[in-house]
């Protein structure tokens, strides 16, 4: 794997990480729904793919 790949791939697993983390505390704080849950993932996801 290339020097860029690993860079793009592990930045990616990053956003994810921090996805997650920013998930499960929205979770701790409210009572949020499974489709409240995956609206936020999806908005989440988006985001990041319109920084690249």
């Amino acid at each position: 794997m290339s020097k860029y790949n690993k860079q793009a791939v592990d930045k990616k697993a990053k956003t994810i990480d921090e996805i997650e983390n920013k998930l499960v505390t929205l979770m701790n704080l409210t009572c949020v729904t499974d489709k409240e849950k995956w609206l936020f993932l999806q908005d989440e996801l988006e985001k990041d793919e319109f920084s690249n």
